[in-house]
């Protein structure tokens, strides 16, 4: 990037309103300083699913931390329809009013209880299909799992709250409203510590409710599934009061967990349940609930049973069931035996049937939701970005790949830009296997990686190779086996970084446990270089689950080192930061290790990022949080003395606003970024203040940031939305900076390459939104103006290379305005500086000046177009004018593009002579045409004129001969019978097409043009020559003896331009 520079367009008092030493900036007026989501576009898990019989293609699903998605036409594409007043993201529930398609009820928070889930805020409403919402309520409920609306009545709604799994809440229970929403009261509640998982209504009749409750819990080391408050019930009174049938005839003895119910539409006496007990399963009552029989001992639909459970019965068959589980499994036969059913992706948590065309369904999966309109043999694509990511890590790669581990699904490599018009699904792929934990890009061999997984898995993926090994700390797999009998204690997601200190010729590779383990060889020997950094509690290492159903993935895995961060400036200074709240310091490269812990930070809360400064080594940040606590208390702490003390920096962050990371700008002291869950905030003055820096970015629990040091980009990993990107934000710099004053303003560009590629964004697209290809140009004007901005741009010889207005289009002609019709406020113009106040982009495409279009047709050109060539490498200046003032200006590069061999400065100087002499070229042919057709027309208009006799017939025969003699000029020169692109099939390319053919062809080469590129403009340019020649002898001969008989009647009509 170019120096960073303050300019005065003129005085003004910009928007600075509070104090530079608050560094209180008022965002707003970075309003077009946006993300841009690259993807991947492959879903993540959904709980919830709907859809409603009168709109057959229209289905929805509830993301969780991605919020919820629509699609028209039965799952080809789709899009998120809660970008908007929402302020959770995971949905726990959703349901469109049986009588009205139009109203749709969502429940938010995730009821699946795993370690990651994300928390909900309530009940919201649509009454125009998820145009619009509104929010009613139940804030507290935390997770709700489902919703019944009566099939007459839209404002009759029942909700169950599941509650805060994490700690006691007094919100669970059943909740009913008479009024739409507008009120609530609870109905059922047995506890703080029992919710509600399963609600269903009898589709026959409406006062006939079914609820399983669900007595669960989890803390960071533990779950637990099943209580004895657990139990079935049902109301036959609208929800009024409720009878407990969890004993009823036929139905498992001793402790229950999670209960699912499913009543059949056919006939309201057979219901199906499924029930976790240690004699659980499908359960089949053909009485209402009276009696039930245990329908089947096939284990496959009853494995996990508290994440997975759920029944649903066919709308017209009573004997067809389906039981979702890793697979969903299908019944025809009542229950008895089941087939197993596949849909895109396993683990399948929601299932929704059209009541009047069984064979159209969706589920909810682990991938997202999926369509199928032919009972279930074929699903449509999950191709939405919905993807929950752990960690982000970036390469030095060109473009810069971006990688991170996605759950449920594998870890991912995505360029960070590409050189087409967008990131599609060939500019990512799968990297190192692993769901959950961190990925490390091998410093110098760019198609390596090494990712984690659970139960301490490390693998190493060569993308050349397409080869995976596993280079575990120590091989020994601990899935399923309580912690305590383990060697090693690693997490879900455990630290494995390699050292900024690493040389081609000997790596350093990190990971933990519940130590600090180092690697030299790229992870084939490891030496632990710690002692145990946790506070090593045994009672938080047992097994886990129960009472029913053991449960041990790693998500429960305890005293752990959860983060490691090395100094950035001194090798051998390493910060260890544990799940249980403690924080080690090691200054001797893991020979010893400090307890630097702070005292306000409560035990067990986990320290989730450490953060080591990159302009001070004594210095570092922390991120942490209480989140499997049930406080979402946001915990930012710095240090400047090694951890002596530690200082609190979390002023500003709203109370709910769980803290998983916070990251310092790599090129700009003082500048964080932190991300919470339930958004991403900015602090210009190291931490002494946050405010909001969502902008376009939607609600989602942000789990990890990076800051490209190089590019300067902003990237985001969401939990629930894919990764994001900030293009350049080094304009934000400016505003640390202690010399700026009220009256300046700010210009400032960044650096580019010489490579191709575009950029657009659409509301309803499927792929990736590509980087901005080109010259970035930042700016920020005080208000909005009248008058005209102009950005011209030189090269390093001083030519002129393009020029750029708010008033005139790339070719500086005025911008015609039609004003008869409003002109969309999101519409900008291409290649028009904007006039609108405070902070405008400008990228410059790098391409130069078009050429010289014929006047009247003739422009139809195969393999060659009039557009102009890529500035080559160079650097170039940049001038900002207001009107013809020259305000200030700045030098910004073109770089070589990395991917090719670095070419030599005179490869590029002979291209760009190639090149100018070609367009020259062109442009004279084209311009001497356009003389042409222009003579003839005025040979025309003057000899219509003239009076009959001697003098008109020697004017007209003259006029004649230039005309016919031009012609035959015009048609070796140009094409003019070709009207569409396939008439030159027909009619052979000319002298034109033929030399401005080669400009995109030598435009391509990075460097060295082939000689035969020299040799074939050398030998059309001597033949347009010819006949540009034989129009100069016309202009100096035929011409002059016209004009001079018009002028013998007092009239000089042809002239020459």
């Amino acid at each position: 990037m170019s120096r960073i520079k303050f300019i005065t367009l003129f005085t003004i008092l910009l928007f600075l309103t509070n104090d530079i030493l608050s560094q209180n900036i008022d965002l707003s007026k970075f309003s077009d300083l946006k993300y841009r989501n690259i993807g991947p576009y492959r879903g993540g898990r959904s709980l919830a699913v709907c859809g409603h019989s009168q709109q057959p293609n229209t289905f929805y699903f509830g993301a969780v931390g991605g919020g919820i998605w629509k699609t028209d036409n039965s799952g080809k594409s789709w899009k998120c329809i809660s970008d908007t007043i929402f302020k959770s993201s995971s949905v726990g529930a959703i349901t469109v009013a049986p009588s009205d398609p139009k109203i749709i009820y969502v429940g938010m928070g995730e009821t699946a209880i795993r370690g990651n889930i994300s928390f909900g805020d309530g009940i919201y409403k649509s009454i125009n299909g998820g145009k619009k919402w509104i929010k009613l309520g139940l804030e507290n409920t935390f997770a709700i799992s489902d919703i019944a609306v009566h099939p007459q009545n839209a404002d009759l709604v029942y909700v169950s709250a599941m509650g805060n799994i994490f700690k006691p809440n007094a919100d669970r229970g059943i909740y009913k409203s008479k009024d739409g929403g507008k009120t609530w009261q609870k109905i059922f509640y047995i506890s703080d510590s029992t919710g509600c998982i399963s609600l269903v209504m009898d589709p026959n009749d409406p006062e006939i409710l079914y609820a399983g409750m669900w007595q669960a819990y989890r803390t960071p080391w533990s779950m637990s599934s099943g209580g004895k408050q657990s139990g079935l019930y049902k109301s036959t009174d609208g929800g009024n009061t409720w009878k407990n049938i969890s004993q009823n005839e036929g139905l498992p003895k001793g402790i229950l967990g999670k209960i699912c119910i499913s009543v059949s539409p056919v006939s309201s006496d057979r219901i199906f349940a499924m029930i976790e007990n240690k004699n659980g399963g499908l359960f089949r009552s053909d009485d209402a609930g009276e009696t039930w029989i245990k329908i089947t001992e096939e284990k496959a639909i009853k494995q996990r049973p508290w994440y997975f459970s759920r029944v649903f019965c066919h709308p017209k068959n009573k004997d067809i069931v389906y039981v979702l589980n890793v697979a969903y499994h299908k019944s025809i036969d009542g229950g008895k035996t089941f087939t197993t059913e596949w849909a895109q992706h396993a683990d399948n948590h929601d299932m929704w049937i059209n009541p009047e065309n069984p064979e159209m369904m969706i589920i909810g999966n682990d991938g997202g939701g999926t369509v199928s309109l032919n009972g279930g043999l074929n699903w449509t694509e999950q191709d939405f970005p919905t993807g929950q990511f752990y960690h982000v890590a970036i390469d030095n790669d060109f473009p810069y790949k971006i990688y991170g581990a996605q759950q449920d699904n594998t870890s991912v490599a995505i360029k960070s830009r590409s050189f087409s018009w967008e990131i599609s699904k060939s500019d990512w792929y799968i990297c190192a296997w692993g769901e959950s934990g961190y990925i490390a890009p091998h410093p110098f061999k760019p198609k390596v990686a090494y990712g984690g997984n659970y139960s301490g898995a490390i693998y190493r993926i060569d993308k050349d190779l397409g080869y995976t090994t596993s280079l575990n700390v120590y091989p020994e797999d601990g899935l399923g086996d309580g912690v305590e009998n383990l060697k090693y204690r690693f997490q879900w997601t455990f630290p494995i970084i390699f050292s900024k200190f690493s040389t081609k010729e000997k790596t350093i590779l990190y990971a933990t446990s519940q130590y600090v383990h180092r690697s030299y060889d790229e992870g084939f020997h490891w030496e632990t270089i710690s002692p145990d950094l946790t506070r090593n509690d045994k009672s938080k290492q047992k097994v886990s689950g129960g009472p029913i159903t053991k449960d041990n993935t790693g998500v429960e895995t305890f005293n752990t080192i959860f983060t490691l961060a090395e100094s950035h400036l001194q090798q051998g200074i390493l910060w260890a930061g544990s799940d249980d709240g403690l924080v080690h310091l090691s200054k001797d490269d893991g020979k010893t290790w400090t307890d630097v812990s702070s005292t306000q930070i409560p035990e067990n809360t986990q320290i989730s990022i450490i953060e080591a400064s990159h302009y001070d080594k004594q210095k570092a940040y922390l991120a942490a949080n209480r989140f499997k606590l049930g406080d979402m208390t946001p915990y930012l702490f710095k240090t400047e003395d090694f951890g002596k003390t530690w200082i609190r920096i979390d002023k500003g962050l709203p109370k709910n606003a769980a803290t998983r990371v916070i990251r310092e700008d790599p090129s700009m002291k003082g500048l964080l970024f932190c991300g919470t869950e339930i958004g991403l905030y900015i602090s210009f003055n190291d931490g002494a203040s946050w405010q909001k820096f969502n902008q376009n970015l939607p609600i989602t629990p942000i789990h990890d940031i990076a800051i490209h040091p190089e590019e300067h980009d902003l990237i985001i990993a969401t939990h629930g939305r894919g990764f994001w990107v900030m293009d350049n934000i080094s304009i934000l710099y400016n505003f640390l900076n202690s010399n700026i004053q009220n009256t300046k303003t700010v210009f400032n560009c960044r650096h580019t390459f010489n490579a191709g590629g575009g950029s657009y964004f659409d509301e309803n697209m499927q792929s990736g939104v590509n980087a901005p290809c080109g010259l970035i140009a930042d700016y920020f004007l005080p208000d909005t103006t009248t008058k005209e901005i102009i950005l011209k741009i030189k090269n390093s010889l001083g030519d002129s290379v393009a020029s750029f207005s708010s008033k005139r289009d790339k070719n500086y002609l005025p911008v015609n305005i039609n004003n008869d019709f409003y002109k969309p406020k999101t519409v900008k113009s291409q290649g028009i500086l904007s006039n609108n106040k405070g902070f405008n982009r400008f990228v410059w495409d790098m391409k130069t000046a078009d050429l010289i279009k014929i006047d009247g047709g003739a422009n139809v050109l195969w393999g060659a177009s009039l557009s102009g060539p890529m500035a080559t490498p160079d650097i170039y200046t940049l001038e900002f004018y207001i009107e013809n003032n020259l305000i200030d200006k700045d030098k910004c590069e073109i770089k070589p593009d990395p991917r090719f061999d670095k070419p030599s400065i005179e490869n590029y100087k002979d291209k760009k002579k190639l090149l100018d002499s070609v367009i020259t070229k062109v442009n004279k042919i084209h311009s001497t045409v356009n003389n042409i057709r222009n003579i003839k027309k005025q040979i025309t208009n003057f000899n219509s004129g003239l009076p009959t006799g001697a003098v008109r017939d020697t004017i007209e025969k003259l006029g004649k001969t230039i005309a016919d003699s031009l012609t035959k000029i015009e048609n070796e020169l140009v094409q003019t019978q070709a009207e569409n692109i396939q008439d030159l099939l027909n009619f052979p390319m000319k002298l034109n097409n033929k030399i401005a053919a080669l400009i995109d062809n030598i435009d391509a080469f990075k460097g060295q043009v082939p000689q035969q590129y020299f040799d074939a403009f050398a030998d059309l340019a001597a033949q347009a020559d010819v006949q540009l020649q034989k129009f100069d002898k016309i202009s100096k001969t035929l011409i002059k003896q016209y004009n001079k008989k018009a002028n013998e009647i007092d009239v000089d009509i042809l002239k020459v331009k």
